[in-house]
């Protein structure tokens, strides 16, 4: 319906002209209204509403609407969904507004059967120059200080608050929704305003004038009037009244209360580059709206979250999920084990799975679900750095996997902090301290900090002990004796001991990295014993006799030349394995002596069917399952316990064991132990 209006108007600027000068930023051709003048008014549109509620009027807001139009402080009014916009003749406006509802409760939706299926396809996996973190470490979170949002309002404030300063962020203490809160904020990487507003001025004629305006704590008066004429006069703020207000304007403050516009926003606002604003406030998502949005978006808001109807209290289960699976701190609604931090586009498939992004009807007479939507150009991605995998190469050097941001930060093992030789938005490399008696450094929990924020914890594991693999041929028949070959593992392990989500709330899944010996780790081989065989004409005795150390490297160097050795290892930290695939160069390692002559070299060969396992479809590589090794049992805590296998490898005709292989181990130590209070 167009907007009603008297004659004689002169056109308005729109939200982005500024102000009008002296006149009130144009409109009628009355003149000024006092402070009280202007309070009179509104109050008696209050008023009028709540008699046209309890004469119960169909359609109260046209009702309404037509009342006011022959008010003579006004000179042009129209209505929107629960909304009622008027100009005052001098060309100021006034917003009355009844949309808050209680909702729904708020118990946990269902998920719809489109949004179950987008929950099931993979996350992509983090790309470098996707992951950013927030410019600045302030988060504004406000709200207005009236009943009717608490006190689910505050404690969503409350949580938000505690998850963001968990991760680093400075919040300040005040969470009034006032001009001054927002005018002396500074630079601010993180906005959630909470509270009432609507669209309001002309849709059409030569005065179209529309913009969005939300409700603050401050009231009107000469003084403030006084204070604030010029942000009056540009149409900064606008006065307004909400109807959960009626108590108090009828038994104490009478007066109406300001409204900060698109106009405020670009006037006293800074946002940090990638940057997030949440507005918890109705109509905020409407396309009527964007000019608010556009503001915010001006001053730097990289992603902007509204609400495109009503924004009920359900509304805050929206509001605790976003933060705390962003953060995560596992304090709503937690998970058994509990999730890490997740990036923004994780989060929103998760709340669209969940049916959160969408307010449920609040049950009266044509009310609809109310749509949570999410505009701006992009760019922000974390609250906080991420990490959401370790792996430990060849040479000691950790790379950790997530989401960083572009600008280098530190990171710590243990609660060391450690020079980084390479900083991506994905990938962090390191060097880890090395020794025996673990220097500082080493192992440990794993932090990474950038512009000021926190990543979630990732334990580094290290794992100790001595693993023996020994081959033996066997006497047999007429024969005595037997041929060992003994290669001693004083193996050091450092890697990613926990699972990993994929998805948020997801089911755990293995670390895929592969581990590699630490350069501490050490390796001997003896050989030795001597066989004699039973044949005719007499009896032949063959001895072995050879030891030495092995030098362990990595997979690259494997074929370097004898007396090297490669050790690979992998977590499942679902089914709690640790496997070990044991690679030794070829090279001769001892002497073969027949009837105590020299006859030959031998190598160090050991069995593949001998160690535990063989999959043929494995490999050596990272992500690729190991291709044969031993698989060893992992306690709760990640140690391995004392373990001893002997598998035959080959039999005589008659049945008998001619090759065995053992491999044992009194233990493998995990350092610090696994645990279960580890995001995933």
């Amino acid at each position: 319906m167009p907007t009603t209006s008297r004659a004689g108007n002169s056109p308005l600027p729109g939200p982005g002209d500024g102000g009008a000068g002296g006149d009130g930023g144009g409109g009628g051709t009355g003149g000024r209204f006092s402070s009280e003048q202007r309070s009179e008014a509104t109050w008696r549109i209050a008023e009028k509403y709540e008699q046209l509620l309890g004469a119960r009027t169909a359609r109260p807001f046209e009702a309404l609407r037509d009342w006011v139009l022959l008010q003579p402080e006004y000179d042009a009014v129209d209505i929107d969904t629960d909304s009622l916009w008027a100009r005052f003749t001098d060309g100021r406006y006034f917003l009355f507004t009844d949309d808050w509802k209680t909702g729904a409760p708020t118990a946990p939706m269902a998920p719809r059967e489109g949004d179950l299926a987008a929950r099931q396809q993979r996350a992509a996996p983090l790309a470098a120059g996707d992951m950013q973190v927030p410019g600045s470490d302030k988060a504004l979170l406000l709200k207005l200080k009236e009943d009717i949002f608490s006190p689910e309002g505050d404690a969503a404030i409350a949580k938000a608050k505690a998850a963001l300063e968990k991760r680093g962020w400075t919040v300040p203490a005040q969470h009034v929704l006032t001009l001054e809160a927002l005018k002396n904020a500074g630079e601010v990487g993180l906005l959630y305003l909470n509270g009432h507003a609507a669209v309001y001025g002309p849709k059409e004629g030569p005065d179209a004038y529309r913009d969005f305006a939300m409700l603050t704590e401050n009231n009107s008066s000469d003084d403030a009037d006084e204070l604030y004429a010029e942000d009056l006069d540009d149409r900064s703020i606008i006065l307004h009244r909400d109807r959960s207000r009626w108590n108090e304007y009828l038994y104490g403050q009478r007066r109406p209360n300001y409204a900060i516009t698109s106009i405020f926003i670009r006037k006293y606002l800074k946002l940090a580059p990638n940057s997030l604003v949440v507005l918890m406030a109705c109509s905020a998502g409407l396309a009527e709206a964007a000019v608010f949005r556009a503001s915010l978006s001006n001053v730097g808001a990289s992603e902007i979250i509204a609400w495109q109807g009503s924004a009920t209290a359900a509304g805050y289960r929206t509001v605790d999920a976003l933060f705390d699976r962003m953060t995560g701190v596992n304090a709503n609604d937690p998970r058994t084990p509990p999730n890490r931090a997740f990036d923004f586009e994780d989060v929103w498939r998760y709340l669209g799975s969940r049916g959160l992004l969408e307010n449920p009807p609040t049950g009266e007479p044509g009310s609809r679900p109310a749509p949570i939507k999410r505009f701006g150009q992009g760019g922000f991605d974390l609250t906080n750095p991420l990490i959401t995998m370790l792996e430990v190469d060849w040479k000691d050097k950790l790379v950790v996997h997530g989401g960083f941001g572009a600008e280098p930060g530190t990171v710590s093992v243990g609660g060391t902090v450690l020079p980084v030789t390479r900083w991506s938005e994905a990938e962090i490399e390191l060097t880890l301290p090395t020794g025996p008696n673990d220097p500082p450094g080493s192992h440990g929990d794993v932090i990474v900090t950038t512009r000021k924020r926190s990543s979630n914890v990732r334990p580094l594991t290290s794992w100790r002990g001595e693993i023996v693999y020994l081959a033996e041929e066997l006497a047999q028949e007429h024969g005595q004796g037997r041929l060992t070959r003994e290669l001693r593992l004083e193996l050091h392990l450092r890697g990613d001991g926990h699972a990993t989500r994929t998805e948020v709330d997801g089911a755990p899944k293995p670390n895929t990295w592969n581990l590699i010996a630490a350069s501490d780790s050490r390796a001997r081989h003896v050989s030795g014993g001597s066989i004699r065989y039973g044949v005719l004409g007499g009896n032949t005795t063959t001895s072995q006799q050879g030891r030495g150390e092995l030098r362990i490297v990595g997979p690259a160097e494997a074929a370097g030349g004898p007396g090297l050795m490669v050790v690979i290892g992998r977590v499942d930290a679902v089914t709690r394995q640790l496997q070990i695939l044991p690679l030794v160069s070829v090279g001769d390692y001892y002497d073969v002596f027949l009837d105590g002559q020299h006859s030959n070299v031998g190598r160090i060969l050991m069995e593949v069917q001998g160690l535990g396992f063989w999959d043929p479809k494995g490999s050596a590589h990272s992500h690729l399952p190991l291709m044969f090794g031993t698989t060893l049992p992992m306690g709760a805590n990640g140690a391995i316990a004392a373990y001893e296998r002997t598998i035959v490898t080959d039999t005589s005709l008659e049945g008998r064991p001619v090759m065995q292989q053992t491999v044992r181990t009194a233990g493998l130590s995990a350092t610090p132990a696994l645990r279960g209070d580890v995001g995933l």
